[in-house]
This record gives structure tokens, sequence and C-alpha cells, in this order.
């Protein structure tokens, strides 16, 4: 039973119950193309308003965000199908997007855009989908209970720490990753709720296999 957690530096991070873990790493497609695209619009801020130029301008503007969800969408495409092509059992968070991206002020603005970039809903609707198509099991995680990021996933103590903190370290000695604890924080609650024994943790996954059309997953390694 593998469960997924969705991040951002990391768009998914897969725990299994064997100890292994995989990581999807986040492409970035809107960071990546920042550069071009301020540019575009700076050269757009230029045109006189109702002017051929700037109707131009403003097409090649818009051809670039279209270019970006273009890559992005494939991109999710083909993540989502190589994983259900090798899973036989999917658990996942309850993610509030809305909530997620809906304060923060000038602070948080950059994160927000990170999120909605990275497409969380879309990525889990997708899964879904094609989950449900495949006749995957599928178990949601009610991660406001749970609190995954909050929970060690050795000793189950609880404790908050701010986003900056990327590694999870807990006066019961486990060290890991954030978003591998959380992960098997989660895997952990599924297997309770499926009646079976916790998790172990430690281990290694390979590059995840697709027998379908869509090419593997590009994943990092974590021990």
């Amino acid at each position: 039973m593998p469960c997924i957690d969705w991040g951002i530096e990391t768009l998914a991070t897969i725990a299994f119950e064997s100890g292994e873990t995989l990581r999807v790493e986040n492409p970035r497609h809107l960071k990546n193309a920042l550069g071009e695209l301020r540019a575009r619009q700076r050269e757009l801020a230029r045109k006189r308003r109702g002017s051929r130029n700037r109707a131009k301008a403003c097409q090649r503007v818009a051809a670039l965000h279209e270019k970006i969800a273009n890559r992005r969408r494939d991109f999710l495409h083909k993540t989502t199908a190589a994983l259900v092509s090798v899973l036989d059992f999917i658990a996942t968070e309850v993610l509030a997007v809305k909530k997620m991206t809906a304060s923060g002020g000038s602070l948080k603005k950059g994160l927000n855009r990170e999120i909605l970039a990275a497409s969380p809903a879309l990525f889990l609707q997708m899964l879904r989908a094609k989950a449900e198509e495949a006749g995957l099991a599928w178990l949601e995680v009610p991660t406001r209970t749970v609190k995954p990021s909050q929970t060690c996933s050795a000793c189950g103590r609880q404790e908050p720490k701010p986003l900056a903190q990327r590694v999870h370290r807990c006066a019961c000695g486990a060290v890991l990753g954030r978003d591998e604890n959380a992960a098997r924080v989660m895997l952990n609650w599924a297997l309770r709720a499926s009646g079976r024994e916790p998790a172990r943790c430690g281990g290694t996954a390979g590059a995840v296999p697709s027998k379908h059309e869509a090419p593997p997953v590009a994943v990092a390694q974590e021990g």
C-alpha cells in the first residue's frame, strides 16, 4: 500500500510498506519560464493601448502562458499514468488548495505562486481518474485530523514546525525529510484504517517502471 504526499520542492513523495521511498521531482515549468514571461510582459506594458503592436505583444504573452500550461498538463498526464501502471492501491492526502493559498500577503506571494503552478488539484484529479479507470483501490487520508506535517512517523509525537524546516527531527531519534515523514505518517494511518500493522522505515526504491505508453517517472532515491 503506497501513500503519496504532494509537495512543492518534490512534487510527490511515495512511501511504501516495505520502507522504500520514491520522489517525483517538480519540473517547475512556470519558474523556469519566468524570465522569458517577464520580458514579454514588459514589452507588452511598453506598447500603446489599442495599437496593433500591443495586440501582437498580448498574443505573445498568451502563447507563452499556453505553452507552460501544456507542458505542465503533459507532465502530469505522463506522471500519473506511470504511477498507476505500477501501483495496485493508492492512499493520498486531502488537499484544500484554496485555503493553502488564501492568505499570507506579499511574504507568501512566491509560495502561493509555486503551489498554484504545480497544480496539486489537477495532479490528484488525474491520478484518481486513472486509478479508478484501472480499478485501483483509492483511500484519502483526513490530513486535518492526522496532521502529517506535525507528527513523527516513528513515535507519533506531534510538534508544529515552520514551512522552512525541510528535515523532520524528533526527540525519539527519527531524522528524515519532511515530505517523507509526512508520507509515512499518512501511510501508517492508512494501514491502521485497513487493520494492518504500521510500516517500517528505511530502504530505497529505484525508478518506477511503466507498462503503459507513458515513460517512467523521474525519481530520486531516498534511504
